[in-house]
């Protein structure tokens, strides 16, 4: 019966088997592709090679490794004269090699699809390695590390020092990991509590982690959050609550809310907005709109306490809402530029979010944190990068931070990023062309589509605030063709569900 309970809990591994059968309650570390929140293993071995392996079958990719040595951290690109061998590279292409990421040529190496993929490092010369940390690719498919194994070389034999296959090198993990959990320094009872649990649970033989799963659901159902009592915020901001994280992530499979709302209020609270904002948006693929909420209204809290100012989920990280800035101050600054840009050859309008809350809400969206402009350019395609580069200088000149991004890493196509001295809300530039007798710009997912060129041309004028502004031709057929037929009903969680996520 015990066997069966254990099995239940964390998967039956089967030697031997290609493919390991994870129950639906599998309990393990999270291995999460957050560089702020990486997967580490105590070593405590002098060694001269690594393995990190999948018993599985497939890819196996991940954005970074490091090492702790002689108690300083070095990641894969710090690390001077390692050599590698690896299993085999997704579509042969070098950009997937670990030598191109150790040399910062891509931002994650990766095997193909295959059994037991592996990745082997090699050190110089010998070294004292007391700890490693993995950081899984950034995409969210963070469960196909579940299998990971970590092996060392020492005196010319490979030891195992983590087998995520193994229930028990599991359960290892956990232990080590609530034991090297600090003192709080102004604990309040719920803190004390849950860390006298879990302490006494690793202590308790195999059952122990369905107690410690009690104590953090426990914990999680009584505990309040910032959203409920702002004196938390200095709890998790503190190095315990990060350390707890590590213990939490052991059980993210079954306590998902609890362990995303945890883990984001921590890394807010420590200043990590982005990777906080992408952990809520894998956590966002699954949470119900009730448990997203008071993740938001958490954050919310955390901004005014620590930063003066509310914090929202945008495009890519928890920012600053426009509607917190004076107003006045970012129309002046689209006025400027839009001054700055007057061209005949550049019609240059209200678009995209900008457009949708000064003409639904009469306002800038609730929950935008950027500004949007759209230039329709005379020139093809393959002219659009000088265009963006004539922009980049003119608005330079004006005194303006200005700088060239692009569009996706398929398409490649450039906009503009401007950046005033008088506010810290950036004003993206998108460019628009000619073909076939419609107009091309970015829609969808950022990705390039047409759209009937009467839509936009000939521009109107409208006024908000007192002030006029170049628009398309028929505005709500524009905001229909962007953001579909419900353009008038806000949706918060536009850019997820857009992108896929919920």
């Amino acid at each position: 019966m015990i066997a069966k309970f254990v099995r239940s809990i964390f998967g039956q591994h089967q030697e031997g088997s290609a493919r390991s059968r994870w129950s639906e309650n599998y309990l393990g570390p999270a291995i999460y592709g957050i560089d702020t929140m990486p997967f580490e293993i105590y070593v405590g071995k002098k060694v001269s090679e690594i393995k990190i392996e999948l018993a599985d079958t497939n890819h196996l990719h991940l954005a970074d490794v490091l090492f702790n040595i002689h108690n300083k951290w070095a990641s894969l690109k710090d690390y001077e004269n390692l050599s590698f061998e690896q299993s085999s590279i997704v579509k042969n292409d070098k950009i997937f090699d670990v030598a191109s990421l150790a040399n910062g040529a891509s931002a994650f190496f990766s095997t193909r699809m295959e059994e037991n993929p592996h990745v082997i490092v090699r050190f110089p010369h010998d070294v004292e390695l007391d700890a490693l940390r993995i950081v899984n690719r950034r995409d969210g498919l963070w469960h196909r590390a579940r299998n990971l194994g970590v092996s060392v070389c020492t005196n010319g034999r490979w030891l195992p020092v983590y087998d995520g296959s193994d229930s028990q090198s599991r359960l290892s993990w956990l232990k080590r990991a609530v034991e090297v959990l600090p003192d709080s320094d102004s604990p309040t009872e719920d803190v004390c509590n849950l860390l006298s649990e879990l302490r006494a649970c690793v202590c308790t033989g195999p059952l122990a982690v369905e107690s410690c799963y009690g104590a953090i659901e426990r914990f999680g159902a009584e505990y309040k959050f910032p959203s409920s009592s702002i004196e938390s915020v200095d709890f998790f901001s503190s190095g315990l609550a990060r350390s707890l994280s590590r213990v939490f992530s052991f059980f993210e499979s079954r306590l998902s809310f609890i362990v995303a709302r945890f883990s984001i209020n921590m890394l807010v609270c420590h200043g990590y907005r982005r990777d906080a904002f992408r952990l809520y948006a894998i956590a966002a693929r699954s949470l119900s709109e009730s448990e997203l909420k008071c993740i938001e209204e958490d954050v919310e809290v955390i901004g005014q306490q620590k930063y003066k100012h509310p914090l929202i989920p945008a495009a890519h990280t928890f920012a600053r809402p426009l509607s917190s800035y004076p107003r006045e101050i970012l129309l002046d600054t689209i006025d400027a530029v839009v001054k700055c840009l007057d061209d005949p050859d550049r019609a240059l309008l209200l678009c995209y979010g900008t457009l949708l809350g000064f003409y639904r809400d009469n306002d800038f969206i609730a929950h935008d944190d950027d500004i949007d402009l759209l230039c329709i350019t005379s020139v093809g395609r393959e002219g659009l990068y000088e265009v963006a580069t004539q922009i980049v200088e003119i608005l330079s000149g004006a005194g303006f931070r200005a700088q060239i991004n692009f569009n996706n890493r398929r398409e490649g196509l450039p906009f503009i990023q401007v950046f005033s001295q008088s506010h810290r809300v950036h004003l993206d530039i998108f460019l628009a062309f000619e073909s076939g007798g419609e107009l091309m710009l970015p829609m969808r997912n950022v990705n390039y589509s047409s759209v009937p060129a009467p839509v936009l041309q000939p521009a109107a004028t409208k006024e908000f605030f007192g002030r006029e502004y170049k628009v398309p031709a028929d505005i709500e057929g524009f905001l229909v063709a962007r953001y579909g037929v419900s353009w008038n009903v806000p949706d918060k969680h536009f850019r997820a569900n857009e992108h896929g996520k919920r």
